[in-house]
């Protein structure tokens, strides 16, 4: 294993438990937007607000998360989709999934803004940027 992920591996039971037993807490769901976008690299998370509030074990173990993604990059998924699976993540997401039309992205973990905060974003964006 690279010197990389050793410090990872250690870290995963406690993600793991986090996201097993308190995915809808408030540290839980911090922990949950930070471990999808490692995951997957591509959900929007504030890290400002996603680490704020955690208990120090928990603030470590996604730092050293984050510090394993920036070394080692897509070879920390395997490690973190173990996590996803074993804590019942993966089942979340896909139960979200099945209620979501194929044509459209799944949001999950949800986010932080409302229905209607995300339209205004929207809104927002496609004036300030309309060649997107």
């Amino acid at each position: 294993m690279s010197t990389a992920l050793e410090p990872l591996e250690a870290a995963l039971p406690l993600l793991t438990d986090t996201l097993r037993r308190h995915w809808s807490t408030g540290q839980g769901k911090r922990v949950r937007a930070i471990v999808w976008s490692l995951y997957g690299g591509d959900h929007s998370v504030g890290l400002g607000n996603a680490l704020s509030g955690l208990d120090d074990a928990l603030g470590r173990a996604l730092g050293t998360a984050i510090a394993a993604r920036i070394a080692a990059g897509a070879a920390v998924e395997p490690l973190l989709k173990t996590v996803l699976e074993e804590s019942g993540e993966l089942a979340r997401f896909e139960a979200a999934a099945d209620k979501i039309p194929a044509h459209l992205p799944t949001p999950y973990p949800p986010p932080d803004l409302s229905a209607r905060e995300l339209r205004e974003l929207a809104e927002a964006l496609d004036i300030l940027y309309p060649e997107n």
